[in-house]
């Protein structure tokens, strides 16, 4: 099964960032921002300020309804207990959509925990591995 119906509009939407993530550059996914020395001693912290069009990809997938809120029990039910998202996102061949679509999901809501993971699966081609899985997906559908 490919695509549910009511989801192929949000698919096609986030697909048009696959030219993006084909041929995206390291130094232009995001840059580092150190705050100053504050008044009070408090160490500087360093923000990661991701650009354009991570962040419209990013929203794209939000606004499209198309992220899935039970992530964590499908790819624990799919990885058997043992979730290792670096092991699912190269099973993404032959995974399910909704499997793929936890993938995704797990990516864009644990950068609030990890900072970095947005970069990391831009310059890994997690991103891209997600977006082809879908592009198939969709077809399967034709």
């Amino acid at each position: 099964m490919g695509v549910p119906s009511d989801k192929r509009a949000g698919v096609e939407e986030i697909l048009t960032y696959l030219p993006y993530f084909e041929t995206v550059e390291e130094d232009m996914i995001s840059r580092v921002v150190t705050q100053e020395l504050e008044e009070d001693g408090s160490m500087p912290v360093d923000t990661i300020m991701y650009r354009n069009p991570i962040l419209g990809f990013i929203e794209d997938a939000y606004v499209a309804n198309i992220l899935e809120p039970k992530y964590i029990e499908i790819m624990n039910a799919e990885a058997q207990g043992e979730i290792e998202l670096e092991v699912l996102v190269y099973a993404l061949p032959q995974a399910s959509y909704q499997l793929t679509m936890s993938v995704l999901t797990c990516i864009i809501r644990q950068e609030q925990f990890a900072p970095g993971l947005w970069g990391l699966a831009t310059k890994e081609g997690w991103f891209l591995k997600i977006l082809q899985r879908l592009e198939v997906l969709l077809e399967e559908d034709d």
